[in-house]
């Protein structure tokens, strides 16, 4: 056969060859590495003890992979293998690396309360249930009650009387009555809403004060988290300087937020949810153009 011929049929065959045999192997991607939660299970100590460590670390340095580590099953696995200690730790460490976002913060503070709880430490407890009354969304105050309720049974078996002077605390002061037509910020509760069990419950602030340091800004987000580590801290006066200020820097995506934060700390103000829901129902949908810083 003519060599001529044959040459424009193997060309394109020798040159696919060729390119093929250049073309590199396909990269294997290495196998992930062990998540937090399951190297916490294994049956091995010194592992399960260097995991603990090593997510320790990553909260000490503000590394925001450790909050995922125990969103992931982290907690869950602490508490099943009776790491309560560790998950009362983590729980504190971690609220206060997000200490904006709700969506952290209340999750690891009830982690930390149920770990505190069966630790018997029913004292901390009290304190971790309080300061989530304090800080948790409007929709969460339901639960916020009967956890605080549960822990002062617990804390005080003593006192037989102060789960229900509690509660009938909270009836009386979830009235919006007094606030008919007035302006809730402007106007103190009526003494016989005051919240008498609450106010004996006493909050540590030592273990927020780094971490409201470090809040400088004046962005919204920065605001909200320093007032609700104040909230942690019991300070809700000082927490609603923050707050009025995020309402005056927040645009209409954050008005929503910013008008419960009001209402959060009138709550914690207050140690009830009359004057909290006056607000709500007084305020507008839409308030005045205002550009976030």
């Amino acid at each position: 056969m003519n060599r001529l011929f044959l040459l424009p049929i193997l060309l394109p065959i020798l040159l696919a060859a060729t390119a093929f045999a250049a073309e590199p192997p396909p990269k294997v991607r290495p196998p992930e590495p062990p998540a937090f939660h399951q190297l916490v299970e294994s049956t091995d100590p010194a592992v399960a003890e260097a995991a603990i460590t090593a997510l320790r670390a990553k909260l000490d340095n503000f590394d925001l992979t450790g909050v995922n580590d125990l969103r992931n099953e982290g907690f869950k696995n602490l508490m099943k293998l009776k790491r309560y200690d560790v998950a009362a730790e983590f729980g504190l460490k971690g609220a206060l690396l997000s200490p904006q976002d709700l969506q952290v913060v209340e999750p690891f503070l009830a982690f930390r309360y149920e770990a505190l709880r069966l630790l018997g430490r029913n004292e901390d407890a009290l304190a971790t249930a309080k300061a989530l009354y304090n800080v948790c969304s409007p929709q969460n105050t339901s639960d916020a009650i009967l956890r605080l309720a549960s822990a002062l049974r617990v804390a005080h078996p003593d006192d037989k009387d102060a789960v229900s002077r509690f509660k009938a605390e909270q009836m009386t002061g979830a009235t919006t009555q007094p606030y008919a037509g007035k302006d809730p910020l402007a106007t103190a509760p009526p003494p016989a809403t005051q919240a008498t069990v609450l106010s004996t419950i006493k909050l540590d602030p030592k273990p927020f004060e780094t971490a409201i340091n470090n809040q400088f800004l004046e962005s919204f987000e920065s605001l909200t988290a320093r007032g609700n580590l104040l909230l942690l801290s019991d300070k809700p006066k000082e927490a609603m300087d923050f707050f009025e200020r995020a309402y005056s820097v927040c645009n209409e995506d954050r008005l929503a937020p910013a008008t419960e934060n009001i209402a959060r700390c009138l709550r914690a103000q207050d140690g009830s949810i009359g004057r909290s829901n006056a607000w709500i129902l007084s305020v507008r949908p839409t308030k005045p153009d205002s550009k976030e810083k």
